[in-house]
């Protein structure tokens, strides 16, 4: 998917506080609880760690962080469409960039 949208700047609250802001916000465009957080601070426990990428600073948003972001977002899809009791296998393949192999071994609960 795109981003569609940018936490607030709410000053010295912090960005946890600016992330869950925008949640309480604009959250009924979300599908379901699929969403991240890609920050180059440290946002938990304020923020759940599968809803959230820390990368580092000097590196910025890397191949491998961006991966490992679309594995939390293919997590999360299996995981409430799971709990909904719907067949996930055909759509994951198409929106996700590994094969299901690769993806199987890596989302399995």
């Amino acid at each position: 998917g795109r981003p569609i949208g940018a936490t607030p700047n709410l000053g010295r609250v912090g960005r946890a506080a600016e992330i869950m802001a925008w949640l309480a916000c604009c959250g009924a465009f979300l599908e379901g609880d699929r969403w991240i957080a890609i920050d180059d601070m440290p946002l938990s426990p304020e923020v759940p760690d599968e809803h959230l990428l820390t990368t580092d600073a000097n590196l910025g948003l890397t191949e491998s962080a961006a991966d490992e972001a679309l594995l939390k977002l293919a997590r999360r899809r299996l995981e409430v469409e799971a709990s909904v009791g719907r067949s996930t296998t055909r759509r994951v393949e198409r929106d996700h960039p590994y094969p299901r192999s690769a993806l199987s071994a890596k989302v399995a609960p």
